[in-house]
């Protein structure tokens, strides 16, 4: 005598049979429960894990008695969770070790990684948990990083208003008072850059999306600065205009402190993207400082001592990137940074009016 056990898949498909396969009928929709085919002698069952189990009491005579069947059943059920019980122990073993791994991160050892073990879901959950992790520790040190350099970058201009407030008590004259206020707005700059360093570094930026024209942002930025032209079309895009004039103006700052007059603000519609680039008569940016100016509070060779708060740059590549740009820097023929904004939505036209 013997039992003819037939297993299925979750989605009907046979992957075994002790004996003649049974044909499956329509799949039980409760997991755990047996429940008896058309003659008593087929009983069919959803294991936890979806899979399907016909059991063919044929062989055992037992009819339809139902007493014995519940009792071969239950013998049946024993035994399949007795088959079952070191795979789930298996599992729960992982998942309590993944447990104490975590907690031990979660106490602030954000070196630590928890063990990737198989390739199943538990492993990828663990290689899941262990990204999130390095992006919270490398957000971390570089909130570090800025905190260190924008304490040191602070107690310039700090320095320069207090001795400037001690001049104004014995010798108080325009000068005095006019380089005070600069000291003042470099001081407000710095603090404006670097909050919006930190909402893009945490993420938390928040822009308006809105049809801009980047020729009216460039002139009037372009009116601060004397002998500063601009030239090109009127292009039209979509974004955030306090981002763009910011943008823009570190932009023009960079040009101001590192190059030569004169500096000229170029836009093209090319159609298909736009481009903004604003050059100088300078000698540019060595080519193996091309990646470093985008770093914050780097300082190339020979300008240590130049005012700034070494956020110009870096901030004009997280606001690019927010808007779907990419910056090149171009030192042939002049000294120039050019940003080039992917094509314009539909419904946005931009009229071209040349220099």
């Amino acid at each position: 005598m013997s039992i003819g056990l037939t297993i299925y898949s979750s989605d009907g498909r046979l992957l075994g049979a002790s004996a003649k396969p049974v044909a499956l009928p329509q799949a039980p929709s409760t997991p755990g429960q047996w429940e008896e085919l058309t003659d008593g002698s087929h009983w069919i069952a959803r294991l936890p894990d979806g899979r399907i189990v016909i059991a063919n009491l044929t062989h055992l005579g037992l009819g339809s008695d139902g007493s014995a069947v519940r009792v071969i059943f239950a013998l049946l059920v024993i035994s399949i969770s007795a088959l079952m019980y070191p795979a789930i122990r298996r599992i729960t073993r992982r998942l309590e070790r993944l447990q104490s791994e975590v907690e031990i991160i979660g106490e602030g050892e954000l070196s630590r990684r928890v063990t990737v073990d198989g390739k199943d879901e538990i492993a990828r959950l663990a290689a899941s948990f262990n990204r999130s992790t390095a992006t919270i520790q490398d957000l971390l040190n570089r909130q570090r990083m800025l905190l260190a350099n924008a304490s040191h970058e602070l107690r310039t201009p700090l320095a320069r208003i207090r001795m400037g407030i001690e001049l104004l008590e014995t010798n108080d004259t325009a000068k005095r008072r006019a380089d005070l206020r600069k000291d003042i707005g470099e001081l407000n700059a710095l603090i404006d850059d670097l909050i919006i360093m930190t909402r893009f570094d945490i993420g938390a930026t928040e822009s308006c999306r809105e049809p801009v024209d980047l020729r009216t942002i460039a002139t009037e930025e372009a009116g601060r600065i004397k002998g500063c032209s601009v030239a090109g079309d009127s292009a039209v895009i979509l974004g955030d205009m306090r981002m763009l004039r910011h943008m823009v103006r570190n932009l023009l700052d960079n040009a101001q402190k590192y190059g030569q007059p004169p500096i000229e603000i170029h836009i093209q519609d090319q159609g298909d993207r736009v481009d903004l680039t604003v050059s100088d008569r300078g000698s540019g940016i060595p080519a193996a400082e091309h990646e470093k100016v985008f770093e914050p509070f780097f300082r190339g060779a020979g300008r240590q001592n130049v005012a700034g708060s070494g956020l110009g740059l870096p901030l004009v590549a997280r606001i690019s990137k927010a808007h779907d740009a990419t910056v090149r820097i171009e030192n042939m023929p002049n000294s120039a940074i050019s940003i080039r904004f992917p094509a314009k939505p539909s419904g946005l036209r931009s009229s071209r009016h040349r220099n």
